[in-house]
């Protein structure tokens, strides 16, 4: 880049809020990265969010959605749109182009993305004036 060689440095966090601060803090420190991309989870984010924050190392986020993450500091860019964003898309998309007058909303519960969707998309939707159904949030099946 620019006359510049840049290296790529791939870690795992295993989905853990725990090991990416830890992968993060990692990157940092012993790698001395000069900026860190990733991790995708919206509570991932966070937990990067911190470490970075805290070393002024630039954190770029290509799909944590949660509105919370950037808010860490000005360390943290998103590059993605927003939960609330989203769901006022759809919002409107239901109401305008669907000429939906009420809505129904299933979510998953315990999924802290799934929860914050539905309740951004029917804050949107009441909004616009319009009636929903309670949301119903349901328990994903467990594998044997």
């Amino acid at each position: 880049m620019k006359g510049f060689k840049l290296n790529l440095i791939v870690r795992d966090n295993s989905g853990s809020p725990v090991a990416t601060s830890e992968v993060v803090s990692g990157l940092i420190n012993e790698n001395q990265v000069l900026a860190v991309i990733g991790p995708i989870t919206s509570t991932n984010a966070a937990a990067a969010g911190t470490v970075a924050q805290l070393a002024k190392t630039p954190l770029i986020l290509p799909v944590a959605t949660s509105p919370y993450v950037t808010e860490i500091g000005d360390y943290v860019c998103r590059i993605c749109f927003t939960d609330p964003l989203q769901s006022k898309a759809l919002a409107e998309f239901s109401r305008k182009h669907l000429l939906s007058e009420r809505t129904a909303v299933i979510f998953e519960k315990g999924s802290s993305y799934s929860e914050k969707l539905a309740e951004f998309y029917v804050s949107q939707f009441q909004d616009m004036g319009e009636r929903w159904f309670s949301p119903k949030g349901s328990r994903t099946a467990q594998r044997a």
